[in-house]
């Protein structure tokens, strides 16, 4: 502290110095109790001592430890609060990664269910069409095939699936002994008054 002095007989040695309230320092011998030697303001004074508060002692440090001092305390609060932000971030990392791997599934999920309406819309038109053929085997005109006595002809699905389109004709009373009897295609193209002979065989 070699800047310490008495601000009236610039006297550094000494056992007692005040200080005054309006930041003048003065020795003992140079204390005036009514108003300040230098500015002449009145004003209170404090002894100097060890018991001084550390708001009053610290006028009296070095400035260089007064600054290391804040310097801890605000790498003390600088390293709380970055830990604290590192929380913070890491929390909502986290969540961002359970969002992007539950948008994800979302979207493997409606793929697979774009997937099982494709099926289903395709085994509904397949049921729809055998529907369509069970109401046509039930037509009167083909139960007559069932009184062959050659036995019903053995007709595939293909078969099956193209009586669908066409409009049978009852047979007629000199070929149903025979077995045989016509059907005219209603939706096939060419002349619409063609006939088509169907016999157990074929």
């Amino acid at each position: 502290m070699d800047w310490f002095h008495c601000n009236l007989c610039f006297r550094k040695d000494g056992a007692h110095f005040f200080v005054t309230s309006c930041g003048h320092i003065f020795c003992k011998k140079c204390l005036t109790l009514e108003k300040c030697a230098v500015c002449g303001t009145a004003c209170k004074y404090l002894a100097l001592s060890d018991n001084l508060k550390p708001q009053e002692k610290m006028y009296f440090k070095s400035p260089m430890e007064t600054a290391l001092q804040y310097f801890s305390h605000i790498s003390q609060v600088w390293s709380f609060q970055k830990k604290q932000t590192d929380l913070l971030i890491a929390f909502y990392k986290h969540r961002i990664t359970k969002l992007e791997a539950a948008t994800q599934e979302a979207q493997q999920t409606l793929t697979n269910q774009d997937k099982e309406l494709s099926v289903l819309r395709k085994e509904n038109g397949e049921l729809k069409k055998l529907l369509a053929i069970l109401k046509l085997l039930h037509d009167p005109v083909l139960s007559i095939a069932a009184k062959w006595s050659v036995g019903p002809p053995q007709w595939n699905l293909s078969f099956i699936e193209g009586l669908a389109l066409v409009t049978w004709d009852r047979p007629s009373p000199a070929s149903s002994g025979q077995g045989i009897f016509s059907f005219r295609p209603s939706l096939s193209g060419g002349d619409s008054g063609q006939i088509g002979v169907l016999t157990p065989n074929n």
